[in-house]
């Protein structure tokens, strides 16, 4: 399971290099979380429904540190929730799912900070890195 995780970090890290050119984004701040809800949709405008999704440990510009920390699936609106995360570091969200020999991947526009509550992270949109 590590090695997958693993490796899916790395197609993730790979994937967003590639989609972004090798230019580094920067996911914009949000409030503190203990709880991050989110979107994730589709870049045809579809929810990015009932599908993989992945939270992260992120450093100040957004780019995952390590594996990720849990994962989980959008509902059927392309929506979810990771209740009781950690509170001391800053976390964002990434979708990533294998089909028909391609890699799909998406990343919330926003990060939480270090602190209590929840946060929502934005909507992101999912699209073919390979």
């Amino acid at each position: 399971m590590f090695a997958t995780t693993r490796t899916l970090a790395a197609a993730l890290a790979t994937a967003a290099a590639v989609t972004t050119g090798g230019l580094a984004l920067t996911a914009a701040p949000a409030q503190a979380a203990t709880g991050t809800t989110f979107c994730m949709r589709w870049n045809t405008g579809a929810a990015y429904a009932n599908y993989p999704v992945y939270l992260y440990q992120v450093d100040s510009t957004g780019r995952a540190i390590g594996g990720a920390l849990r994962s989980g699936k959008t509902n059927a609106s392309g929506c979810g929730t990771f209740y009781s995360t950690p509170s001391t570091v800053r976390l964002r969200v990434a979708a990533g799912l294998a089909a028909g020999g391609h890699y799909y991947t998406g990343w919330t526009p926003l990060m939480s900070l270090p602190g209590s509550g929840t946060v929502n992270l934005g909507t992101g949109v999912v699209s073919m890195s390979w």
